[in-house]
């Protein structure tokens, strides 16, 4: 919808169950699943907190954390306005998936 209200799945467009709410967003820099704002509402939209966002918790899935990276994450931040249009384009034209270890679901504040 160009609006942030768009999506669809790779389910045929069928909205994906909650997973766990095991993850707290305790720490900045989780990957997250966005919602309908209604239980099991997922859909193919996500998030990078750059802030600890408890108040997310039991709401959005954290299914991730950022393992590098995090300067280039504030950076695209900074290009963001009270308007929710950004100063400038930002297109993610690459990305992969690693491993989380143990100590990544350590809290860690900073």
């Amino acid at each position: 919808n160009g609006d942030g209200t768009g999506g669809e799945t790779i389910y045929d467009g069928v909205l994906i169950e909650d997973e766990s709410f095991e993850v707290h967003h305790n720490r900045p820099f989780l990957l997250s699943m966005s919602n309908k704002g209604k239980p099991n509402s997922n859909g193919s939209q996500f998030f990078i907190n750059t802030v600890k966002t408890q108040w997310m918790d039991d709401k959005y899935v954290a299914i991730g954390v950022v393992l590098e990276g995090e300067e280039f994450l504030q950076q695209i931040e900074e290009l963001g306005t009270e308007t929710g249009m950004p100063k400038a384009m930002v297109t993610i034209v690459d990305c992969g998936e690693m491993k989380l270890l143990p100590s990544d679901n350590e809290v860690k504040y900073w």
